[in-house]
Parts: structure tokens; C-alpha cells; sequence
């Protein structure tokens, strides 16, 4: 009474830091003197592994794999799928776990780890294999960016409230800086017109708070450069400056996007390596036409406009540049105002593949701000009670978290404490506070909240033209990854807010087309730069806990024969 077994494992190509889930395909075959009538299960172990103890185990999924031992270290996970081997022989995929948080700066290493798969029934085990998951992690990954700062003539022009362009990127800069971290490295490089004597660089280095200070200290230093007899403005220059004091950096354009060239000046062309740009403007109406030249293709760019975003736009759009190159996601974004003494409360969703939350507020008067993080779960039922004692109250969980304070902004780094049983009442909330003397007491507190995770639950979105003219459709894309892999999960959901270049706004839902990703299409009716607002929600893969994602992209159309 036998029956074959075969598995067909994947090489593990992970990163230390981030919980990966590796699909491995077990085939059963040629069953040989079973009883009839037999209800058979597979059964994977985990065996040993090197070279480091306690990063590999084997995941249970919530109605695919039970796990034998108690939940939270699964060692050994059976199918709830029960089969006849004589009358059909079905396929299974399991999931070996890897996850590596020793040293995870070090270089990458070798690993290897040895599962059992067994075919059986309450009273014998009909088949048994042993397979050997291998492979590599990468170090955790943490920023390597380089910023390409315009300080060129047309960062004189206005807006509404009279403020220039280069004051806008003056004024978001150092914020977004203070997204990154001592193991972070940042790099600046300036670029106007051709006199090399106005266009200062700061070398990369580790993003200390000194190396932090350098770039606002070179940021707050740019003048605007007034137009020569030939006004040459090549953005190619700034990116080429930028390229060359980082080869391997991610490189962050913020300008206008006025491009310029001459005879004098290189043509743009677009970049290879990864670029990203952000575009300072005033109306969506009138965008750039060279700004899709400026990004890699495997890059974003955005438009900051006020009229779109509101009054931090620069900084909200600089900050999802960043998260996303530091492997996190925005689970919630808000804005508003506090007077003397307010407080606003902001429920969010965290779940258990979430690692670190970090409340980001760009304010002109963070100093007046306090953020906590408190959990409102409600009490037990009677039943739970006779479980645990302890009824659930509203616990504070701002201690041990790390705050960093700068002209205008503030930012909380809070781990995520080991969460409650799915069953429980789980409310994590945001408290946003005006509770210190403000610069004006009179005068409204203005801010934008963003809340990202470091987290193993992602969301990244694209948002495209078919061709660059009004009248081509525009593609929205979103890809929903858990634990390095996507999931067929009937109770997610991705809509688009979309922003027109003329101030309309509408929802478009996107479909999912294949497992985790969604997709929708809308035929483009004026020039200028739509916003996208990505959201996404749902119900995480082992707790089921509810969840939501966001990102913004934005697509340029131009008019028809530019």
C-alpha cells in the first residue's frame, strides 16, 4: 500500500528582514493497493536547516493547511483537503517560510532547509519524501538616494499665494530629509544653467542628522539663477551631476520640468538606471511636455500641485518616493487643521504582517504637535473572559517609540506589539494633539498625516497612457503582494480617486484580472496631469484582519501635435 510523491521547489531568493513565503508544488501518483474509500491527507514537516537556526518553518493557511502545533511557530501543517487516491489524485501547494532578522545588515548569505511530505490516513502513512529548499537573502534594504535639485530661472515663477517655486521646494526639502534614517545614505547635486560656480553638490554619506543638516543647509542656500543672453536650462545637466555622485543611486528629480536645450546644451534622454521626478507646478492644466523623458522606466513621476493636493503636496508626494525605496506602504493619509487644545482621532488598520508604523505630520507648526498610538479594543464577551481574565482596555503603545522633530515636521516610529487574537476587539488609533504653545496661538495648525508600515503585506500601482496625446486611454495597474507572493482573495478591493487636470474628481473601480492584480482604463478627455489616489482594501491572508493601502501616481496627456 504505497503511493509516489514528488515536489517541485523554487530556489529561495529572499531578503533579511522580510517574511517570504516560498510555493512549493507536491504532485501525488501511481497509488498502489490502497484501500477504496481511503481519505488521504499530505502532511509537511520541517526538518533542520542552516546555516542559522529559527529562520525557516512551514506556514499554515486559513482553510489550505493546518497547523499541527500551536499557531505562531508552525513546525508541521496538514491539508484540509481529504482525497481517495483511487479515485482522483489531486495537487497541493505548500508554503516553507523564511524569515531573518540576525545581523540583517550582513552581506548576503547561503541557505538551506530540509522539509518531510507524507501521504496518509488515520491508520497508516501511505508515502513519504524529503525535499531541500535553498537559496539566498540580500541584506535589509535600506536607501540609497540622490536628489537633482532645479534652482534655475523659471523656479522664480508664483502661485497663489505668491509663494515661488523654489520656496516650495525650499520649504518641503529638508521635511522629506528627515524621512531617512542613519543607515540611509543621501546625496544632493543643484543644477541651473551652465555656470558650474552656482550649482554647490554634497557628497553621499550615511544620513546622520549631519549629513541631514548639509542638504538643508545647501537646499536653503539655492538662489534662483536669472536667465542668461542664451537661456539654456538642460535637466539633463542636473541628472548627469546627480548620476555621477551616485552610479548606483536611486536619483530624485525635483524641478519644473522647463526643459531647454541648444546647441550648447545636451538633449534629455530617458534615464536607465532608477529615476524618479518630482514636478513643481501650479496648474494641471499645463504640464511639461518633456517630463515622461525624465524617469527610468522601473520610476515614478508626480506633480505637485497645491491645487490637487493641498498645501503639501511637495511633501507628500517626496515622502512616497521615499517609503517606497525604504520597503514600506501608506495605510492611511488625512489632513485637516487643530485649534488651541483640539485632537483628532484617526482609526487605522494594522495587521499581522505589519512590522513598524511610522505617523509622519508635515504641519507650519509641528512644534505645537503630539502624536499617540493607542488601541480602543472593546472588553471580551462573557466567553472570552472565561479565557482571560483581563478585560482589554485602551493601552498606550507611544512608549519606547522613536520621535524625530523638524521645521515643520514630526515623525513617530512605533513597532507594532504582538497583536491580540483575531477574535478580540482590535481598534489601533492615531491621536493627533495641538497640545504645545504654537507659534501663533490665534492662528489654525495646518497638517498632513501619513501613516506607512514597514510591513510584508504591499501595494504598488502604475498609472500610464497608451499614447501621449488627448484621446489616448489611460491604464491604471495595481499589483496587492503578501508575503512576497499574491493571493486569489475574494474580499479585496481597489479603486482609483482620479483627479482631472480641471479640478473634477471621480472613482473608478479596478477589476482583478489574475490573482492580486487589478486593472482599469478610462479614455483621457483634456491635457494636463491626472492624480491618481490608489486605495485598496481588504482582509489579510493567516489573522484575516482588515487591512488598506494607498499610493498616488500621476500620468501626463499633452495636447494633440505636441
Amino acid at each position: 500500500m504505497t503511493i509516489q510523491i514528488s515536489c517541485s521547489v523554487p530556489t529561495l531568493v529572499a531578503q533579511k528582514g522580510r517574511k517570504l513565503l516560498v510555493p512549493t508544488r507536491i504532485e501525488v501518483y501511481q497509488p498502489s493497493a490502497i484501500p477504496g474509500g481511503a481519505q488521504c491527507r499530505v502532511r509537511v514537516s520541517f526538518i533542520s536547516c542552516v546555516p542559522t537556526a529559527g529562520v525557516f518553518s512551514i506556514q499554515d493557511i486559513p482553510g489550505t493547511w493546518n497547523a499541527v502545533n500551536p499557531p505562531g511557530a508552525p513546525a508541521v501543517v496538514e491539508s484540509t483537503q481529504f482525497f481517495d487516491p483511487n479515485v482522483s489524485l489531486p495537487l497541493f501547494t505548500a508554503f516553507p517560510s523564511f524569515l531573518d532578522y540576525n545581523n540583517a545588515s550582513a552581506p548576503t548569505l547561503g541557505y538551506g532547509a530540509t522539509y518531510k511530505v507524507e501521504v496518509f490516513d488515520n491508520s497508516q502513512v501511505y508515502g513519504s519524501i524529503q525535499f531541500v529548499l535553498s537559496g539566498s537573502a540580500s541584506p535589509m534594504r535600506s536607501v540609497n538616494v540622490v536628489f537633482a535639485l532645479d534652482h534655475g530661472w523659471s523656479m522664480a515663477y508664483t502661485d497663489a499665494s505668491n509663494s515661488t517655486r523654489l520656496d516650495r521646494l525650499k520649504a518641503a526639502f529638508p521635511r522629506g530629509v528627515a524621512l531617512l534614517r542613519s543607515d540611509d545614505t543621501l546625496g544632493v547635486a543643484t543644477f541651473a544653467n551652465f555656470n558650474s560656480e552656482l550649482t554647490p553638490q554634497l557628497a553621499p554619506g550615511p544620513a546622520t542628522w549631519t549629513q541631514r543638516n548639509a542638504a538643508t543647509t545647501l537646499a536653503d542656500g539655492l538662489i534662483v539663477i536669472p536667465p542668461q543672453p542664451i537661456a539654456l536650462k538642460p535637466i539633463q545637466i542636473g541628472i548627469d551631476a546627480a548620476r555621477a555622485l551616485g552610479p548606483t543611486a536611486t536619483l530624485v528629480l525635483v524641478t519644473d520640468g522647463v526643459n531647454q536645450n541648444g546647441r550648447l546644451g545636451p538633449i534629455l534622454t530617458k534615464p536607465t538606471l532608477p529615476t524618479s521626478a518630482l514636478i513643481i507646478g501650479e496648474n494641471p492644466n499645463a504640464i511639461p511636455v518633456s517630463v515622461p523623458t525624465m524617469v527610468s522606466a522601473d520610476g515614478h513621476y508626480a506633480f505637485a500641485s497645491a491645487q490637487t493636493l493641498g498645501e503639501f503636496a511637495i511633501e507628500k508626494l517626496l515622502t512616497q518616493v521615499l517609503i517606497g525605496l525604504g520597503g514600506s506602504t501608506f495605510i492611511s493619509d488625512p489632513e485637516g487643521a487643530l485649534e488651541p487644545g483640539e485632537s483628532q482621532t484617526f482609526p487605522i488598520h494594522v495587521t499581522e504582517a505589519d512590522r513598524e508604523l511610522e505617523v509622519i505630520v508635515f504641519s507650519n507648526d509641528a512644534d505645537a504637535l503630539d502624536v499617540r498610538w493607542v488601541d480602543l479594543g472593546k472588553k471580551p464577551t462573557h466567553s472570552e473572559q472565561q479565557l482571560q481574565d483581563a478585560p482589554q482596555t485602551v493601552n498606550h503603545h507611544t512608549e519606547g517609540a522613536q520621535v524625530v522633530r523638524g521645521e515643520g515636521v514630526l515623525i513617530t516610529r512605533i513597532p507594532v506589539p504582538a497583536l491580540p487574537h483575531p477574535d478580540r476587539g482590535h481598534s489601533p488609533t492615531v491621536i493627533l494633539s495641538r497640545t504645545r504653545p504654537a507659534l501663533n496661538e490665534e492662528t489654525s495648525v495646518r497638517y498632513n498625516l501619513l501613516v506607512a508600515a514597514k510591513t510584508d503585506l504591499m501595494f504598488d500601482a502604475e498609472a500610464s497612457a497608451s499614447g501621449p496625446s488627448v484621446g489616448s486611454d489611460l491604464l491604471f495597474s495595481a499589483v496587492l503582494t503578501e508575503y512576497g507572493l499574491t493571493w486569489d482573495r475574494p474580499d479585496t478591493s481597489v479603486h482609483v480617486e482620479l483627479f482631472h487636470p480641471d479640478g473634477f474628481v471621480q472613482t473608478l473601480p479596478l477589476h482583478e484580472g489574475t490573482p492580486g492584480h487589478f486593472q482599469a482604463n478610462l479614455r483621457s478627455s483634456q491635457a494636463g496631469a491626472y492624480t491618481a489616489h490608489f486605495v485598496a482594501t481588504g482582509k489579510s491572508l493567516l489573522d484575516r484582519r482588515t487591512f488598506q493601502r494607498e499610493c498616488l501616481r500621476t500620468v501626463a496627456v499633452l495636447p494633440q501635435g505636441e
